[in-house]
């Protein structure tokens, strides 16, 4: 968090929520949109962010946040439509059902809700503030924002290993214990995060382009690639989550 108020805001866009809970979150809260970008919660500041999900776009990408809060101490607020099946933890903090706010509550009682869970968490947060786990280095962070900085460029795990001083060897073990994934499908699995939000986003913008942009130089590559990792290809991936 960087001020009482304000707080990150991970997954789905805020402006895809219904009108009534997003207007009762931005009385209350400031965000800051990061997209897919889980690596703020690395930031030693951060203790709670908001986490939009929707499982048939970013299931991966909210596993992935929650082995980073297993690993940093940090917790989420997901905020979904629907039904989420995922677990209850120490590191989810909470659950807000955007149906059941939007169709069946009380505006008041939404956001007198919302502001008593804000209090809540400001008063965990206070009594556990503490410093960014020493099990995590430095380096290790600075990888994971490499990657996101870098996504439509070649990354390969040698030219980060070296950065961080480290064996290939030494690097693959520590990353996959603080991301629960190789470095390879973290990078596959960021990569077609990104085509996915890209593709959703941009309906106007070539495949290709796409492709290029999430660091695919090649197309027929990148659509074997996606449709493996998702079951279809961009172009029904694109079809099927329009909003037109």
């Amino acid at each position: 968090m960087m001020a009482d108020n304000t707080l990150y805001w991970i997954g789905q866009p805020l402006a895809l929520l219904p009108k009534r809970i997003f207007r009762v979150l931005n009385e209350i809260f400031t965000f800051i949109e990061c997209g897919d970008d889980v690596s703020v919660l690395s930031n030693p500041k951060v203790r709670l962010c908001f986490f939009f999900y929707n499982q048939d776009i970013n299931r991966e990408l909210l596993n992935s946040a929650i082995n980073l809060c297993k690993n940093l101490n940090r917790k989420l607020v997901i905020v979904h439509h629907g039904e989420c099946k995922i677990t209850n933890s120490d590191f989810i903090f909470e659950k807000i059902k955007t149906n059941q706010l939007d169709y069946n509550l009380e505006l008041d009682r939404i956001q007198s809700y919302l502001i008593y869970d804000f209090d809540k968490v400001k008063a965990r947060l206070n009594d556990h503030n503490q410093t960014l786990n020493n099990r995590v280095s430095d380096d290790l962070v600075k990888a994971i924002q490499y990657i996101e900085q870098h996504i439509a460029n070649p990354i390969q795990e040698k030219d980060i290993a070296d950065h961080c001083h480290y064996s290939v060897t030494y690097f693959s073990k520590i990353f996959h214990k603080y991301t629960g994934r190789s470095f390879i499908d973290y990078l596959t699995f960021k990569r077609i995060a990104n085509a996915k939000r890209l593709l959703i986003s941009e309906p106007n913008c070539k495949i290709e382009y796409i492709a290029y942009q999430c660091g695919y130089k090649d197309v027929s590559y990148f659509s074997r690639m996606f449709k493996k990792k998702t079951g279809v290809s961009p172009g029904v991936f694109r079809q099927t989550h329009s909003f037109h």
